[in-house]
């Protein structure tokens, strides 16, 4: 199985259909050394420009359910503080949210 694992582009890209050719070109490497599969990864249902490019294609969706289980009774009170945070962050100068990154994202991630 090749992964697609990443790409990007802009507006030119996109109108020079850039994308496709670097597909197309994997595709062709791919098949000519062995590969059987294409993962095209995983896409949020809100990207449709996204999707829908995987979909031209021959992706086929499936849907994927995450859970997530605390495991501890601190887990669970730390993510009723996570909404509060992110609206003190997004509201707070740019500098406020670094300094709250550093000092946290370790007991967060």
């Amino acid at each position: 199985t090749l992964v697609y694992k990443y790409s990007a582009s802009n507006e030119n890209g996109r109108q020079s259909l850039a994308m496709d050719l670097l597909l197309w070109t994997a595709i062709s490497w791919a098949c000519a050394n062995g590969f059987q599969r294409i993962d095209m990864g995983r896409t949020d249902n809100e990207d449709h420009g996204l999707r829908n490019f995987k979909l031209r294609w021959g992706a086929e969706e499936s849907p994927l359910i995450y859970s997530e289980l605390p495991s501890d009774a601190s887990r669970k009170n730390r993510s009723s503080l996570v909404p509060l945070m992110k609206k003190v962050i997004t509201h707070s100068p740019l500098s406020v949210g670094k300094i709250i990154g550093e000092l946290l994202y370790r007991h967060f991630g």
